[in-house]
């Protein structure tokens, strides 16, 4: 499984883990063909179907979170090894229209630690986080504490600090576009639900779990 391979480091998630580079991305692939062979995700899913065992030593390539370097990065070089993989994608994020709460914290943070704010102004942040009990030690990563539920709060940190996250969205476009996705498809790779905006369901009702899986998936059929 994997989210992100790129040599590239962005803002949003520079924060949160190390990416795969494309040479480490490459040594693993051939690892993986050295010691194993490729199931398609329709095999996988036949042989659930049918009962029948899938033989011998397998694998099968999955990545999250719908990023643009699965198509980029990571597919050219799938492509080349003779490869498919499974894209799990987050509905409300398709198109750049939202952007994932972990990722807002992490600008949130890269914006904190590089923005010269007045004595005013850093006392306002440093009661904000009081207010909020979080820290802002080490580095505002206090911020990286903040679940799901309370994710509106990184919405209300990014007005008082004037952080536009759609401008980051627009500028960058971290996540896959209708095309690509359509590109993709014609190529080989499969695309599944990972939600609508990516929640942890742990923190969800049944009722919410059910509904954030059966929307997403809807949207992507």
């Amino acid at each position: 499984m994997y989210h992100r391979v790129s040599g590239r480091e962005v803002a949003h998630i520079r924060n949160l883990y190390a990416p795969r580079s494309t040479k480490e991305f490459t040594r693993d692939l051939d690892f993986l063909l050295k010691h194993y062979r490729p199931v398609s995700i329709q095999d996988l899913v036949r042989a659930i179907e049918s009962g029948q065992e899938i033989k011998g030593n397998r694998f099968l390539l999955s990545f999250d979170d719908g990023l643009r370097e699965f198509h980029d990065v990571a597919a050219p070089i799938l492509r080349q090894k003779g490869l498919s993989a499974v894209c799990f994608v987050n509905t409300a994020f398709i198109d750049n229209h939202q952007l994932f709460y972990r990722f807002k914290a992490s600008l949130l943070i890269e914006h904190l630690r590089n923005t010269s704010f007045s004595a005013r102004g850093q006392g306002v942040v440093e009661q904000w986080f009081m207010e909020h009990g979080i820290s802002e030690y080490p580095g505002y990563t206090g911020l990286l504490q903040i679940s799901y539920p309370d994710r509106h709060i990184l919405d209300e940190l990014a007005m008082l600090i004037d952080y536009d996250f759609g401008s980051y969205l627009e500028q960058n476009r971290p996540y896959l576009d209708t095309p690509q996705i359509k590109s993709l498809i014609t190529q080989g790779f499969t695309f599944g639900s990972h939600s609508i905006d990516h929640p942890e369901y742990r923190y969800l009702s049944e009722d919410e779990q059910i509904r954030q899986t059966r929307e997403s998936i809807h949207e992507l059929t």
